[in-house]
């Protein structure tokens, strides 16, 4: 409730809502409950996560067996990691009725892995309280050979991943560009632009680049023409036909 107090009386909400179609208050705050289980639950739950779960899980449990407190409302901790994560929804929702903008997602998405991580330490520290007492059990009998697994399905899957779907990962995929065989005709029309840009003309012809590798985002070069015009203080740019 305080995050949703905070997010109605930030003037900038109401500045983007001037621009956009938001929601009202109502459909924004039911929504973004729905949405944030959708996404936490779905769409984000990838193979990574549950690798970066996998590896944490003996750490959170020696963790919270040594820390001197009780671990007495994991249903109330779990539900505030929910309303914390709607409030998160809740904000693009109301302003622009949507939350389709990278950057938030992003911000949204690694808020949600790390409160799964502290909703399984506190729901760790409350089961070794209750029915441990609080004292210290290992979680498995070999942690060597654990996180030898851990390593082993994290290459195995990454392998697969990589193969199956490589412009998913940045790294990959530009390793993938490499072999494209119209990169160095991209490559050589980019250097020619930049070279004339860098010229003392006012106006400016440049080449049509073609071939635009995937990972570049062909769909944004109208808006990156518009950058490289204000970056190099031109006043018009032109393309040869």
């Amino acid at each position: 409730m305080v995050a949703l107090a905070i997010n109605l009386l930030a003037p900038g909400n109401f500045n983007k809502m001037g621009m956009h179609e938001g929601m009202n208050i109502v459909s924004a705050f039911v929504l973004a409950f729905k949405m944030s289980v959708q996404y936490i639950f779905g769409k984000w739950m990838h193979w990574t996560v549950f690798l970066a779960i996998a590896i944490c899980i003996p750490v959170m449990w020696k963790i919270v067996a040594e820390a001197q407190f009780s671990f007495s409302y994991p249903l109330i901790f779990v539900g505030y990691s929910w309303c914390y994560m709607a409030s998160m929804f809740f904000t693009p929702l109301f302003t622009l009725g949507h939350i389709n903008v990278g950057r938030f997602q992003n911000v949204m998405f690694l808020q949600a892995v790390l409160w799964i991580l502290l909703d399984i330490g506190y729901i760790f520290g409350w089961v070794q309280k209750k029915y441990i007492g609080g004292k210290s059990v290992a979680i498995c009998t070999n942690e060597r050979k654990y996180y030898l697994v851990c390593l082993l399905l994290g290459i195995g899957m990454a392998g697969l991943s990589f193969v199956a779907e490589p412009e998913k990962y940045t790294s990959v995929h530009a390793a993938c560009t490499l072999f494209d065989e119209n990169l160095y005709e991209y490559a050589e029309d980019y250097w020619y632009n930049i070279d004339v840009l860098k010229t003392n003309e006012r106006e400016v012809v440049l080449r049509d680049l073609a071939n635009i590798p995937a990972i570049l985002n062909p769909e944004e070069c109208e808006a990156w023409y518009s950058g490289l015009r204000l970056f190099y203080d031109k006043d018009k740019i032109y393309f040869e036909e």
